[in-house]
């Protein structure tokens, strides 16, 4: 499902890239390195999820730090009160488990 929206994405942003004439001569370059050729960039699909890849990397780390603060911070604290927590902490193997240090 993700895939049928996500490739004509990725199709058009690599067919943008790959067809910059800025960039031509450095992708024909870059072909005439054997290993380069094998990692098959000069594809459209591929270039595109590069190039989509790098751009929200940033973006998915901070998004991905505030997920996890609030997890922290909101949702944990909820779930430690929740009633079935409190009847399974009283198990001596959670117990030991959730006591646990290195």
């Amino acid at each position: 499902m993700l895939t049928s929206v996500a490739d004509p994405i990725l199709d058009s942003v690599g067919w943008w890239v790959l067809n910059l004439e800025c960039l031509k001569s450095v992708f024909a370059a870059l072909l005439e390195i054997p290993f380069v050729g094998f990692t098959m960039f000069n594809y459209t699909i591929v270039m595109g999820a590069l190039v989509c890849g790098i751009l929200l990397y940033i973006p998915a780390y901070g998004l991905g730090r505030l997920f996890v603060w609030l997890f922290r911070a909101k949702i944990i604290p909820v779930v430690r009160k929740a009633k079935i927590i409190m009847i399974l902490s009283k198990i001596p193997l959670i117990q030991k488990i959730a006591n646990y240090q290195d």
